[in-house]
């Protein structure tokens, strides 16, 4: 399952690309989350794959996302993060992968699948730091008793069977509220919801899983590139957005590399930019 806005249409697009290239075997449905997309959106999605499913959020999360950003209209522009809620809504799933829009495939990451966990995911910036959350405000603060020590990225989550019945999804739409949110003392939107909803029930994978290039820093050179399965583009301007010139990936030769790697071997008209 992925979640998309007008916006990440070229990253949707270039993540199932390739995450079908480098998982031949996989024959489940490719679900992406939306709201209001025009017909020729809907169109170019569709195209992916005849196993691609189209699914308009939920309206009882409409109405939670609509509270929050009339409360918060800073969040109103990337209230779209709020969408990968609908992978806990229960579906008859032993198993859900959810993959963010900015995330590109050069491997496979079958691997993850089948774990004893009922949520998984790669250490955020924090976890990497070598800090930890406070549960309510999530600042970034020392490792301690009482402390969200084991945080992760949304980006790339496997949700396990104990997830997908429905109380996480009941739990998490109950917090997606304005209180939680005048609460926070960092800028996490999705990612603070999941992080207090599976506390202490996450398994954390490996970084070459979600390779997280905005912490580049502190990944390397302890992750290896050559083995990196998932780039995560959680850079700003994505790279469908900018040229290998433009800044953030001009002078960064890491940064120049993975944007090569989007753009390469793309299905004419698929994942361009435009």
């Amino acid at each position: 399952m992925t979640a998309t806005t007008s916006s990440f249409i070229p990253g949707t697009v270039r993540m199932l690309v390739t995450f079908l290239k480098h998982h031949p075997q996989f024959d489940g449905p490719l679900i992406i989350v939306s709201e209001s997309l025009s017909r020729e959106e809907r169109r170019t999605l569709e195209a992916i794959s005849p196993r691609v499913v189209l699914r308009e959020i939920g309206e009882d999360l409409k109405e939670r996302i609509a509270a929050v950003t009339a409360a918060l209209p800073a969040l109103y522009p990337t209230r779209g993060r709020f969408y990968s809620i609908e992978a806990l809504r229960p579906d008859g799933f032993d198993e859900l992968l959810f993959v963010d829009s900015d995330i590109l495939f050069i491997g496979s990451v079958a691997d993850i699948f089948g774990r004893n966990a009922d949520c998984c995911g790669v250490a955020d910036g924090c976890h990497l730091r070598g800090f930890g959350r406070h549960p309510d405000t999530f600042a970034e603060v020392a490792r301690g008793r009482g402390i969200l020590s084991d945080t992760f990225n949304a980006g790339l989550m496997l949700f396990g069977p104990g997830a997908l019945t429905g109380t996480d999804f009941d739990a998490v739409l109950e917090r997606l509220s304005p209180a939680w949110f005048e609460g926070l003392r960092c800028g996490l939107h999705d990612q603070s919801l999941y992080n207090r909803q599976f506390a202490g029930r996450t398994l954390l994978l490996d970084s070459r899983f979600n390779f997280l290039l905005r912490h580049r820093a502190l990944l390397l050179p302890g992750v290896k590139l050559g083995e990196v399965k998932a780039l995560h583009f959680n850079v700003s301007p994505k790279p469908w957005h900018a040229s290998i010139e433009a800044a953030p990936y001009a002078g960064d030769p890491l940064l120049a590399w993975a944007w090569k790697q989007w753009n390469s071997d793309v299905a004419p008209g698929i994942g361009t930019i435009a």
